[in-house]
């Protein structure tokens, strides 16, 4: 089996500038050959969370293998989670708004139908919150935050978050710690499946982070969502928010 090739810090560029011209090529077809391996567990993981409402909550780069068949090996299903049908239907909202470049208010709309909500209520601070837990930080760059954990600070500072879904209010601002800094799973299992969809969101963008590529993972799920929301409305079932 192959190794992916993840390493702390995105040192491509710096290694090529050191490599012979055979020696790039080879490592540029191992660094492509990655980005597609990513692509595709982020497509698995939709899928997972959005389709079959039951996923692997933790997938890590130490949890995927290539075999030697060139297919991508998924390991390690000890925090597998399921999440309830509203749920499953509520996150497929958010992440559609969001893939969909809804306006605030929509978006926002989706997060309370959620079960998120802030101190003043805001339609731009919930459409941000969003972005943060469902999508990538392009936009905490955007006003000068090198990490998701200083984004979330400054969101804080606007509009505090104070409820998340099925969680109770006094664990609110620990729960988005927790998922923001990618805390022990220990303390992650205080709370309910739904932490983990956010949780898988940060840690595929991490890996792209190693790679230097920007991952947005509301674009990647948005197909899923749809097909989970258009089931849904085939199906005649009513679901909080309908």
């Amino acid at each position: 089996m192959a190794d992916l090739g993840f390493s702390s810090g995105n040192v491509i560029e710096e290694t090529l500038k050191s490599l012979g011209f055979r020696s790039k090529i080879r490592l540029l077809q191992l660094y492509r050959r990655t980005q597609r391996y990513i692509d595709l567990l982020v497509d698995v993981q939709g899928h997972q969370m959005l389709s079959l409402g039951i996923f692997n909550g933790d997938p890590h780069p130490g949890n995927l293998l290539v075999l030697d068949d060139g297919k991508l090996g998924l390991i390690d299903f000890g925090q597998t989670k399921r999440i309830t049908e509203e749920q499953r239907i509520g996150v497929a909202r958010v992440i559609s708004a969001i893939g969909n470049s809804c306006a605030d208010d929509q978006i926002a709309k989706s997060m309370r139908e959620l079960g998120f909500s802030t101190k003043f209520n805001k339609d731009s601070a919930l459409a941000e919150y969003a972005l943060l837990f469902f999508d990538s930080d392009i936009q905490g760059k955007e006003f000068g935050c090198a990490t998701p954990q200083m984004y979330f600070a400054r969101l804080n500072r606007i509009d505090p978050l104070v409820s998340v879904p099925d969680v109770a209010s006094k664990w609110s601002l620990l729960f988005v710690r927790a998922v923001v800094s990618l805390l022990s799973r220990s303390f992650l299992m205080r709370f309910h499946s739904v932490v983990f969809v956010a949780r898988s969101s940060f840690i595929i963008r991490g890996m792209g982070t190693v790679l230097g590529k920007q991952i947005r993972t509301s674009l990647r799920w948005k197909k899923q969502a749809g097909i989970a929301l258009d089931a849904q409305a085939a199906s005649g079932a009513i679901v909080p928010g309908s």
